[in-house]
């Protein structure tokens, strides 16, 4: 079969219509769902996905400024152009979180690298032919104005139904930012056959972003959004409706409330869900069966599921056998599965199963030479070494340097005012830690000179710096729910796990100005969400300010960031009211203001947090194997490697007596 057109009719309550045309290929091998061959009369739909690439458009690790084989759009263009082979009709969508989230994507919001005015990442899902995007949060981490510049270039519609310039009484009499759905109609087999679309993006965004976003905007529930929207999409002819929703599948209760993939996939008139936001991957056989839950397979409530990874780690791939009936079609078949881009090898090492796409490379190399002469301008220097391979159990440098920036730079904007008399302390947090990210997710800071890419390495995100005053219980409960990181240990247990796998790096804070240490035997406060499991005194033990016991009712400045004020890691419900007025800067400007006044940064400071001593105990922690070139830098730990472990990760003791 030749070329066919695609028509795409864009549904949105704003200002504007959204009207265009694409030609895509289709390939003339029917095969099942199965890899056999299909029945007569019927017709395999190939939908291909990816989701969180955050601005990875080649395989490259841009903080260590080295090939990155396991992430990339390029490798995805050539696994994607395989894929459509075999199938009679295919969509190519993203599930959001493309336009940040690497240095590449900072450069080209801040212009760096603009070809022309040409948004890089844009280019190349143009030339990829993308049908469709969802909104994801971080679309909204550069500003409006940049979002809007950037989405205006796009040859396809990006979608989302439930951030809105205006709520109406129900989501029918919503005014969306972006269109709500759209509606792809094809020829085949003598037949119409139309695809319904509707993006979602998780409502927390306008907190999560809110010193991103400069006029109102309103956001309704993703399952409200998508239940309306499918029954609309129904009755405008679709036949086929996919959810591209940006949200993570809630396993179970402890899982975030953000994470709503699998109510969608529950709705009626939905027929598949692209899922994404959490970083995790589905299918994925390692998960238990649950009832309505089937990771092996790719279904939840019946319904075929992908969540395709990260950074371009994974296409996400759906197929549904259609076989015509007097509504239309209906769907006799369907298949979950991913393609990985890489697979680690026995030693732990990425090996890439895909080449990158010579066409995509060629449109991605000038941003990718001009976001490396970016994020190498000098700023400072170091005369140590920096790594965050041990920053979940011993005070880390590299968070701490973050950490004073914060601090200066509050002290700074509070000069002169009623609160500039009140200690001043700071919290910050591992982003680059190991965890999902994998054995290769750790900042390491040279000794010698330091440029941008080892700031955007330590600080990865654009938010800004916030004060909030808060007393001192008030700090000991913040530093209380990041103790919900380490695992209870048994007093004499020996070579116990101590990190909570589901609790992520990013939410591990800690403050710099105190001194304070962990009772590892005592229940925490708080579980991996930030809620309350009320049981026990708390963990933690002797804090102290400027060497004296931390009064509980003292008056303190906390220089935090605009993620926690919107109360993202369950620090708190709602910050705002403790929030001081002063010009917010963006963090990583701190730190590079910081470094560039000191010139050479200090020599590293005493530790500051440690745990409780626990004769006889001893516990597990992972990390990478290099890890062992900064054991030095752990001071007053007992830590050594003890082996391999998996996915390339290594195994470490720390004995607590």
């Amino acid at each position: 079969m030749g070329p066919l057109t695609l028509g795409v009719a864009a549904s949105r309550h704003c200002d504007g219509r959204l009207e265009q045309s694409l030609r895509l290929g289709t390939g003339t091998v029917r095969m099942g769902t199965t890899g056999k061959p299909i029945a007569p009369g019927r017709v395999r739909l190939r939908l291909l996905a990816t989701s969180d690439v955050h601005a990875h458009l080649l395989a490259w690790d841009y903080y260590a400024d080295r090939p990155a084989p396991g992430r990339g759009l390029a490798r995805l263009a050539t696994l994607a152009a395989r894929a459509r082979r075999g199938a009679d009709l295919s969509l190519l969508v993203d599930n959001g979180d493309f336009l940040q989230g690497s240095p590449l994507g900072d450069a080209a919001a801040l212009g760096a690298a603009l070809d022309q005015g040409r948004n890089p990442i844009v280019a190349a899902m143009n030339a990829m032919g993308y049908d469709a995007a969802a909104l994801g949060n971080h679309e909204f981490s550069h500003g409006l104005d940049r979002l809007m510049a950037a989405a205006a270039q796009a040859k396809f519609p990006i979608l989302s139904a439930n951030i809105l310039t205006t709520r109406g009484a129900a989501p029918e009499a919503d005014r969306t930012l972006f269109p709500a759905t759209a509606l792809i109609a094809r020829s085949v087999a003598g037949r119409s056959l139309t695809v319904g679309l509707i993006g979602l993006t998780p409502p927390q965004t306008l907190a999560w972003e809110a010193n991103h976003i400069d006029r109102p905007l309103f956001a309704r529930s993703i399952v409200e959004a998508a239940s309306a929207q499918a029954r609309s999409l129904r009755a405008r002819g679709a036949d086929i409706v996919v959810a591209l929703c940006h949200a993570g599948i809630r396993w179970n209760e402890t899982d975030p409330v953000d994470n709503e993939a699998a109510a969608v996939a529950g709705l009626a008139g939905i027929d598949a869900v692209v899922a994404g936001h959490s970083h995790r991957i589905f299918p994925d056989p390692d998960l238990e069966l649950r009832p309505g839950f089937d990771p092996k397979r790719g279904r939840i409530h019946g319904r075929p599921v992908v969540a395709p990874g990260f950074f371009g780690s994974h296409l996400g791939v759906i197929d549904l056998v259609l076989a015509p009936d007097d509504r239309g079609w209906k769907i006799t078949g369907r298949r979950a599965r991913l393609i990985p881009v890489a697979r680690r090898n026995a030693d732990g090492r990425l090996a890439a199963l895909a080449p990158e796409d010579t066409d995509l490379r060629a449109i991605a190399l000038p941003a990718h030479d001009a976001t490396r002469t970016w994020a190498g301008q000098t700023i400072g220097a170091s005369p140590h070494r920096m790594s965050t391979h041990f920053a979940l159990v011993a005070p880390c440098e590299a968070v701490r340097l973050v950490a004073r920036a914060k601090a200066l730079a509050v002290r700074a904007a509070l000069a002169g005012t009623l609160h500039a008399d009140l200690p001043i302390l700071a919290a910050s947090a591992p982003y680059r830690a190991g965890g999902r990210g994998g054995v290769d997710n750790y900042s390491i800071l040279p000794r010698g000179p330091l440029s941008l890419r080892n700031l955007a390495d330590i600080y990865p995100f654009p938010n800004s710096i916030v004060a909030l005053r808060l007393t001192g219980a008030e700090v000991i409960r913040w530093l209380e729910r990041a103790a919900g990181l380490f695992q209870r240990i048994s007093p004499g247990a020996q070579d116990v796990p101590l990190i909570d796998p589901s609790f992520p790096s990013f939410n591990f804070d800690s403050i710099e100005g105190l001194s304070y240490r962990f009772a590892l035997d005592q229940p925490a406060l708080y579980d991996h969400r930030g809620q309350p499991t009320g049981s026990g005194q708390g963990r933690l033990r002797d804090v102290r300010l400027n060497g004296q016991p931390l009064d509980p009712a003292q008056p303190l400045i906390l220089a935090t960031n605009t993620y926690r004020l919107s109360g993202a890691g369950g620090f708190a419900a709602d910050l705002t009211d403790r929030a001081l007025p002063l010009h917010r800067e963006f963090s990583r400007d701190a730190l590079r203001h910081y470094i560039a006044r000191l010139g050479q940064l200090p020599p590293p400071l005493p530790p500051n947090w440690g745990f409780m001593p626990m004769p006889g105990t001893s516990v597990v922690i992972e990390s990478a194997a290099r890890a062992v070139e900064f054991l030095d830098q752990v001071q007053g730990l007992a830590i050594r490697p003890i082996g391999p472990g998996k996915d390339g990760f290594h195994r470490f003791r720390l004995t607590l007596g």
